[in-house]
């Protein structure tokens, strides 16, 4: 037990081979998601980088020679040398492309493209200082053509060149966007070949747990459930407790002691049926008394010499209904309305004999007759209040047979006597004789008997209960169930 203990426990096991299906599959997944995100991220930069260098590329010529052009313009015809208000300020749109080159630098992986951010942002400065020039040279009266042509040979010039290396940049970056495309349907592929393997690794772990849990598992319980079949059988077979884990052999330790238990309470039972069939037939044979017989017979002579044929007759049918109820067609119980005519009969039999000695009464509710008892259970006991108890003492005894509702589920019938009675000392024998099985004992073998009968049948709650006294008489207590008369 202790060695079965240290191993893991089914749970536990379940739990590791549902990782181990489990945590594959994670990876897999893991796997195939980071890839995506790599993908997406990959493209994502590049679409951001050229999205970046065309914002305002198209305007950026105009924005910034047209306003420049202006401030020319306007110091010819002698007006003001300020930017109007409805232009774009050249200076913002600098300094806006500035940002966004710088931005796109930081972006950019490229190195060639870095070198000609580099140039953009430099050319960049010189533009805002071109223009710094001409808005001092516009101060100056006089000057228009020469600003004129600073203006078509410098400013107009650099942002051509600026607008054109930012057109390069997108062209480099777009070419640059297919050669990641082609590296990543290299990727691509190579991942697929990584899922593929990693499924049929997957696949061949999956085969490998099922099998454990199959061999760990379902093996155990399909040995179980055989080992179930064969007890269900009669097979009491054991269960072997060898490589199972906790919860099976707990449950397998269980099924061995049910079955050990089963088989256990079959041969118990089976021993007290052959003890109530040992029982039984001895009560029979008990009640084929040929003492009893032979001076009955007896009796029924000595009347029909003396000419008392209706006495005679009496004795007969009493001595014919005696022995019908006992054989009673071979049932093992009879209602309590049958057994009390026995009793009945039994007393009128012997009244014949003893009859200046015994009277006896009857006195039984009228409800109990049709529940049942087990058969020769009240005749025994009267047999022995008359031998025992009236024919021991001088004078007239009584026997008295009651019959009464104890609760609703027992029945309780007492045979009372007023004979000789007994020490306290005497009962406390001889109800360990008739409460002790196998016990042979002449003078309580008919108490013994009908004790060990009630409580084959009914249960050691059932039986006999003795009180007596010294020269008061004695009272012998039957405690049954209440079972209905079961017809034949």
């Amino acid at each position: 037990m202790k060695k079965r203990m240290e191993k893991n426990s089914l749970r536990l096991r379940l739990k590791s081979y549902r990782l181990q299906s489990t945590i594959p599959f994670s990876l897999l997944i893991l796997l195939l998601l980071l890839f995506l995100l790599f993908i997406g991220n990959t493209y994502n930069k590049i679409v951001l980088n050229i999205t970046t260098a065309n914002q305002n590329i198209l305007t950026f010529k105009h924005d910034v020679d047209y306003p420049l052009y202006r401030t020319v313009i306007g110091s010819a015809n002698s007006h003001s040398t300020d930017i109007d208000d409805d232009l774009t300020d050249p200076y913002q749109v600098i300094a806006d492309m500035k940002n966004n080159m710088i931005t796109l630098k930081k972006m950019t992986d490229n190195g060639e493209n870095r070198h000609r951010l580099d140039n953009i942002i430099s050319r960049l400065d010189s533009l805002k200082d071109m223009a710094d020039t001409i808005n001092a040279r516009v101060q100056e009266k006089g000057h228009y053509d020469d600003n004129m042509n600073f203006l078509e040979l410098n400013v107009y010039i650099l942002t051509e060149l600026i607008t054109t290396q930012v057109n390069e940049y997108v062209y480099y970056e777009a070419a640059h966007l297919e050669i990641v495309r082609q590296k990543l349907l290299k990727t691509l592929f190579f991942m697929v070949l990584i899922t593929l393997c990693m499924y049929g690794l997957i696949l061949l772990l999956l085969k490998r747990v099922s099998r454990a849990i199959e061999t760990s598992v379902l093996t155990p319980i399909k040995s179980i459930c055989s080992s179930t079949k064969s007890i269900g059988k009669g097979e009491f077979v054991t269960i072997p407790m060898t490589h199972y884990d906790i919860e099976v052999g707990i449950l397998a330790e269980s099924i061995n002691r049910m079955s050990l238990e089963i088989k256990r309470l079959l041969e118990t039972t089976k021993n007290e049926q052959e003890q109530l069939k040992r029982t039984e037939l001895q009560l029979y044979q008990s009640q084929i008394n040929p003492h009893f017989l032979y001076n009955t017979l007896d009796t029924i002579v000595a009347l029909v010499e003396s000419s008392l044929e209706s006495d005679a007759v009496m004795l007969i049918e009493r001595l014919s209904d005696f022995f019908r109820t006992s054989l009673s067609g071979g049932r093992s119980k009879i209602s309590i309305k049958d057994e009390i005519n026995h009793v009945r009969s039994y007393l009128e039999i012997q009244k014949v004999r003893y009859q200046d000695i015994m009277e006896y009464h009857i006195d039984l509710d009228q409800e109990m007759e049709n529940f049942q008892i087990i058969k020769l259970t009240l005749q025994p006991l009267v047999e022995n209040a008359l031998y025992h108890g009236i024919k021991q003492r001088r004078g007239v005894g009584h026997i008295t047979i009651r019959g009464r509702m104890k609760d609703s589920n027992t029945l309780c019938l007492s045979v009372k006597d007023d004979g000789i009675g007994m020490e306290e000392k005497k009962v406390q024998e001889l109800l360990h004789y008739i409460n002790t099985p196998n016990i042979q004992n002449a003078q309580t073998f008919g108490l013994h008997n009908v004790n060990q009968r009630l409580i084959l049948n009914y249960g050691k709650q059932y039986g006999l209960k003795i009180e007596s006294a010294q020269n008061k008489g004695t009272t012998v207590t039957v405690l049954i169930p209440k079972e209905e008369r079961k017809e034949c």
